[in-house]
């Protein structure tokens, strides 16, 4: 539905451009740059998260960002000092408190502009109305449940209004590839989580997304309970919760841009999950 919008949105633009302008080369640029603010945040919201970025993706993400800030702080400087105007050098059809309230909306409008332009939505303010999924070692995460069918589990993530996108082999992906579901003779065995802004995965109350990779492992190596455990960024195994950690890396801090070192996937298997990763290290 969001990409019949987008096209829409594309071709009415291009529509009111061409007939406003007519053929031209400004009319094309118009049109790309509407095409690209539009298509590019499309890309990224559909893309697989599991993958890592290349430097054509960075590129592209790090042209919008700042695209976007230019041109939002741009209106809101505008329409700052459009208020600024009006009030100042209003003309007289107007008395001095119509054209201090219309100068005061205006004003407000373009201070928040300036502040969406340069802090986005500030602090994550939006994570608490997100729906929010508990990862449950040896249980499953959010709806879903090691060790269920495969239809329970299609049905289970309907409910949250995450249809199923791609299936291939013994693996189901939902929710833009954030959610990977892995099967053993056609019950759940592991299930891989990636970011999304559809929701907050939570592991002991913390979003797993928002805290630090050596903090996350501490924790967990913690709550396992089965002895020493070093600190490694690559790949790691909690063999009591069969919690699996992986690739620490600061591409995949979404919230802070890039500040922090995150895991890139969170991972819960059961014991079927256990006996197949120990066949193949005993066979390595």
């Amino acid at each position: 539905m969001s990409k019949v919008l987008c096209l829409a949105a594309v071709l009415l633009i291009a529509a009111l451009v061409l007939l406003r302008g007519g053929v031209s080369q400004a009319a094309f640029v118009w049109i790309l740059g509407c095409v690209a603010l539009i298509a590019i945040p499309l890309y990224f919201s559909t893309r697989d998260r599991s993958r890592s970025a290349s430097r054509t993706e960075e590129l592209a993400a790090t042209t919008w960002v700042w695209l976007r800030r230019v041109l939002v702080v741009g209106m809101g400087v505008a329409f700052t000092a459009l208020a600024v105007l009006f009030v100042a050098e209003g003309s007289g059809k107007h008395s001095l408190l119509v054209r201090g309230a219309i100068g005061l909306l205006a004003l407000s409008f373009g201070v928040f502009m300036i502040y969406l332009g340069i802090f986005r939505q500030g602090a994550d303010l939006g994570t608490a109305a997100k729906l929010v999924l508990e990862l449950k070692p040896l249980e499953g995460f959010g709806p879903i449940k090691l060790g269920s069918a495969r239809e329970e589990v299609r049905a289970a993530m309907a409910t949250l209004g995450f249809l199923l996108e791609s299936s291939q082999a013994e693996i189901d992906r939902f929710c833009g590839s954030s959610i990977q579901a892995e099967f053993q003779d056609g019950r759940l065995s592991f299930i891989g989580v990636f970011y999304s802004d559809a929701f907050v995965a939570k592991y002991r109350g913390v979003d797993v997304f928002d805290v630090t990779a050596p903090e996350l492992f501490q924790m967990a190596a913690a709550a396992d309970d089965s002895g020493h455990h070093e600190f490694d960024h690559l790949e790691y195994r909690f063999p009591n919760q069969i919690l699996t950690l992986w690739h620490a890396d600061p591409q995949y801090d979404y919230r802070r841009k890039g500040k922090r070192q995150i895991w890139g996937e969170i991972g819960l298997g059961n014991e079927a999950y256990m006996s197949a990763i120990k066949a193949l290290e005993d066979d390595a």
